[in-house]
């Protein structure tokens, strides 16, 4: 009898353990869970290492042992069955639950991606402070990032470049900009003099909101000597429900907390259907990021980097012509939108004679065909990228010369990119 007690318990502990890992279907989980458990203990009793019959013989004599042991199993077995009936119930779509980054996707032409990249997007998993986060496997790194894992100690030579963006800077598994830049960097490293590490920090989605807090989280651990930055697009977007500043925790706790429990559905189903405030807020019409918003957090940017011994360059948000916008149905107020930031950016930078690209006035000069939709650069437009950031960093000494261990974060001055020579 208790060996068949703690089998049913700890094969439901583990089965409500496992969801932490993602790797499992809910029915594998109850299933791999209790027969890792029940072949553990029938180890034991095979082999001998447990005297099972004197065990159940205390068993039945203790009441105390009996009423903990009783009292485990029916929180374990009720947790284990609202689980399983809440992923049944909502991939039936009998019950909905709470998609973590926002509330709805509205019918009337409006889409907010960030309940997408949270719920449906396989190359991203759920974060408490940054709403999602790049998976730790292919084309991600251990690290988070695409490309070749930095190592704990930065080298005497290195010069680390961090390249923080959305989907653009994302880019695909192979070929984006900062790939492509490091490429470039290559051809000018010299071993043992002076070396390049490019590192891809984009995410698909990210507002400058997030971009900002990954930094911040980052930048003591990898110490970068030169920081890119590049958002707007997901900034200006019309968001359903609430704005990016309010799905953020200031206690680590409660952030902890609240990435272990939206792992679990039956925590899901509650948060949609008893706190529905959190959901729709039905007075807030506006962008993800407002524009006084986007120019603190691009603010921080240079603030943080300043004070870590970083350089910073801003780069305006590249979009395509009016025919590859119009074939994508881009409303006319959002492109609106997006020149201003542009603008804003600008004159940003000026002001705080901080070091600014203007990606999207170069590209603007170049064919269209370098956009392979409204937003996102083809291979070639990546390729042009990585040259177009490189001759500016070169032109504007933000690159080291051989035996320079880094540059000066403070130098600068709010300079466009220049004609392609």
């Amino acid at each position: 009898m208790l060996f068949a007690v703690i089998c049913l318990v700890l094969g439901l502990l583990g089965a409500l353990l496992l969801p932490l890992t993602e790797l499992f279907p809910a029915v594998q989980r109850i299933l791999i869970g209790a027969v890792i458990a029940i072949a553990i203990l029938a180890l034991t009793r095979a082999t001998g290492l447990v005297r099972w019959d004197s065990l159940n013989k205390r068993f039945l004599r203790s009441s105390r042992l009996k009423g903990a042991l009783s009292s485990l199993l029916s929180i374990l077995l009720l947790i284990g069955a609202l689980e399983l009936c809440a992923r049944v119930l909502t991939a039936t779509g009998v019950l909905g639950y709470y998609r973590p980054i926002i509330t709805v996707e509205s019918a009337a032409k409006k889409t907010d991606w960030r309940a997408h990249h949270i719920t449906k997007d396989e190359a991203r998993e759920p974060d408490p402070v940054l709403f999602w986060r790049s998976i730790r496997r292919y084309p991600y790194n251990a690290q988070g990032f695409k490309g070749k894992e930095l190592p704990p100690v930065k080298g005497p030579h290195e010069f680390r470049i961090f390249c923080y963006g959305d989907s653009n800077t994302d880019g695909p598994d192979r070929g984006g900009w900062p790939e492509q830049l490091q490429a470039v960097l290559d051809l000018r490293s010299l071993p043992g003099v002076r070396e390049f590490a490019v590192v891809n920090a984009g995410v698909a989605g990210y507002s400058s909101y997030q971009g900002l807090r990954r930094f911040q989280q980052e930048v003591a651990t990898y110490s970068p000597d030169l920081v890119l930055v590049s958002f707007g697009w997901n900034d200006h977007w019309e968001a359903l429900g609430a704005p990016d500043k309010q799905f953020s925790s200031a206690i680590p706790f409660v952030d902890t907390l609240q990435g272990t429990l939206l792992r679990y559905r039956f925590y899901l189903v509650l948060k949609q259907y008893m706190v529905p405030c959190l959901l729709r807020r039905e007075s807030f019409s506006g962008p993800r990021v407002s524009p006084e918003e986007y120019l603190e957090n691009l603010a921080g940017f240079v603030e943080t980097a300043r004070r870590h011994g970083a350089a910073v360059v801003l780069m305006t948000r590249p979009y395509g012509d009016e025919r590859i916008l119009r074939n994508d149905r881009v409303p006319a107020k959002y492109l609106t939108k997006i020149a201003r930031g542009n603008k804003d950016l600008l004159a940003f930078a000026a002001r705080e004679q901080a070091h600014v690209l203007d990606i999207h006035g170069a590209f603007a000069a170049l064919p269209s065909s370098l956009f392979v939709d409204s937003c996102h650069f083809t291979l070639q437009g990546h390729k042009k990228m990585a040259e177009l950031l490189c001759n500016y960093l070169e032109d504007n000494g933000l690159l080291p010369a051989a035996g320079q261990r880094a540059v000066t974060p403070s130098s600068g001055g709010a300079v466009r990119a220049q004609k392609q020579r």
